[in-house]
């Protein structure tokens, strides 16, 4: 009996480990295979014309008072609410 539950420990071990082997090696081929495409795309970015071609978002250069007054009395009036 003692036996018994010593080979089906081994067993579940062994079906373990080969499932983690099994798992390191997927993503070491995963890690290969995305560092490979990672760097083509990088490759791609590095061109000027590239790099150009992306628009720069704009940024607002207008008072912002209005709406820090609206956002204040939002705030206001949610405390006051309870």
């Amino acid at each position: 009996m003692l036996i018994d539950g010593l080979k089906l420990m081994i067993l579940g071990m062994g079906i373990v480990f080969m499932f983690l082997v099994l798992l390191y090696a997927a993503l070491v081929v995963m890690s290969r295979v995305l560092a490979a495409a990672t760097r083509s795309e990088l490759a791609a970015l590095a061109t000027p014309a590239r790099r150009a071609a992306i628009p720069q978002p704009q940024v607002s250069q207008h008072d912002d008072t209005v709406l820090t007054a609206v956002i204040t009395a939002a705030v206001v009036a949610h405390r006051n609410r309870r």
